[in-house]
């Protein structure tokens, strides 16, 4: 036999183990050893039975495509075993803390340049999105892995809390909007749903990028239909229809003020008043009821700003707007000041009708 082959056998059963550095020793070795077991079968009037042969792969990585065994004319492909001892409480109690623990400090090295109230710097936002996509990794790591024949509990609550935090950060919104509506805005697919597709992918015989890339449209449906089937974040979902669209937009950040018209959250009197800061939701220029879509479509206030950008990128509407804004970088960089100039000027005129408010 060759070197690194130890063959056990018991009654009519018979185990061939193979040991090698790489996938290509491997089979070069198990099919010589195969060749030999064959060879000496024939000799002594034995058959081998391919269809009731199995091959199991011992690694740790997750990649095992292109591996086969040929068994009596036919190839056989190894299934992945997995090394995690499944039954050890205190493997899953360590694994768990640590999790936490790295979730924790990772989130504390990037607090550090989130800003949720002041201008967030270009500069500074695809940090933003890298540290809280390290954040994301931890959690779906723990999650796809202790959801995987364990008792220990998965803490949902606690990670879903977390990368709320997170996207709160990303898109600097108020604390007031809904979970789901901010990880729309940030593009933080739900971790439970992330966690989902690694575990998918994890049991996946050969795992490339057009397994990869079908996974995630199976992630982003589900998202989607999530997302429509709720009856909370009706102002976000008018605006933002597909999140697979947004997400994955090629241009475009999100920040303090474009996220306050996208939630509904922010200097708008209408959320004010439901938020029990002011008496009166009605509009300081119009009387009507101050909302995001008023403010941005409707509100004579800003009417000359409006033309202008109406000018440019054509008409505007609820439906409509988001889709225009992904269209070109253009179009958003236009619309995204406009949207600036209103909470500023709004922000002034506040100050200007209450000189003494802090």
């Amino acid at each position: 036999m060759p070197q690194g082959v130890k063959i056990i056998c018991y009654a009519d059963d018979l185990a061939v183990l193979t040991t090698a550095e790489t996938s290509e020793g491997m089979i070069r070795k198990t099919e010589e050893a195969l060749y030999y077991i064959y060879l000496w079968m024939n000799q002594n009037q034995l058959e081998v039975a391919p269809e009731k042969t199995t091959a199991i792969l011992l690694n740790r990585k997750t990649k095992i495509g292109g591996i086969q065994f040929k068994v009596g004319g036919k190839y056989v492909k190894p299934t992945k075993y997995s090394e995690i001892p499944r039954n050890n409480t205190r493997y899953w109690a360590n694994l768990q803390s640590t999790c936490k623990r790295c979730l924790r400090k990772s989130k504390q090295n990037c607090q550090s340049y989130m800003w949720t109230t002041s201008e967030p710097k270009r500069t500074v936002l695809k940090k933003k999105k890298s540290s809280c996509g390290i954040n994301a990794k931890y959690n779906s790591i723990r999650r796809s892995c202790m959801g995987r024949g364990t008792k220990i509990p998965t803490d949902e609550k606690y990670i879903a809390f977390q990368q709320r935090k997170m996207a709160l950060r990303i898109c600097s919104a108020y604390h007031t909007i809904s979970t789901d509506a901010v990880l729309v805005i940030a593009g933080l697919i739900p971790l439970h749903l992330a966690a989902e597709e690694k575990r998918e992918l994890y049991v996946k015989a050969e795992i490339n990028d057009e397994v990869k890339n079908y996974q995630r449209r199976g992630t982003y449906q589900k998202w989607q239909e999530e997302w429509d089937t709720s009856d909370k974040r009706r102002w976000t979902r008018k605006l933002i229809h597909n999140v697979e669209d947004w997400t994955s937009r090629k241009h475009g950040d999100v920040d303090y003020y474009i996220t306050q018209f996208l939630s509904g959250h922010g200097v708008f009197m209408d959320f004010l008043h439901r938020i029990k800061k002011i008496r009166n939701g009605n509009c300081m220029y119009c009387d009507e009821i101050d909302d995001a879509e008023h403010t941005l479509f409707c509100c004579p206030r800003w009417e000359n700003g409006r033309s202008a950008l109406l000018s440019d990128v054509g008409m505007l509407t609820s439906d409509t707007l988001i889709m225009k804004m992904t269209k070109t970088s253009e179009i958003w960089g236009k619309v995204e000041a406009f949207m600036k100039e209103i909470i500023i000027e709004i922000g002034k005129d506040e100050k200007a009708r209450n000189p003494k408010k802090k």
